[in-house]
């Protein structure tokens, strides 16, 4: 591992294991999120649905810089 890496030091390449994790994560994070607004939101019109996973979708896909 990246010494530079574990002593945070700015434009430090995150390692390809850890950056798979925290991909992994996101994933389940937005999972969640999409399930919650589903049961939550279950009586609002198919086209807001829609619409609501659009923006969770793109919100919570990984950046770069993550």
């Amino acid at each position: 591992m990246d010494a530079a890496f574990l002593l945070g030091e700015d434009g430090a390449a995150t390692p390809e294991k850890v950056s798979a994790q925290l991909d992994l994560v996101r994933s389940m994070r937005a999972a969640k999120v999409k399930s919650y607004a589903a049961r939550t939101l279950g009586d609002i019109s198919p086209k807001a649905l829609h619409a609501i996973t659009k923006f969770l979708d793109e919100e919570m896909t990984p950046t770069p810089e993550h």
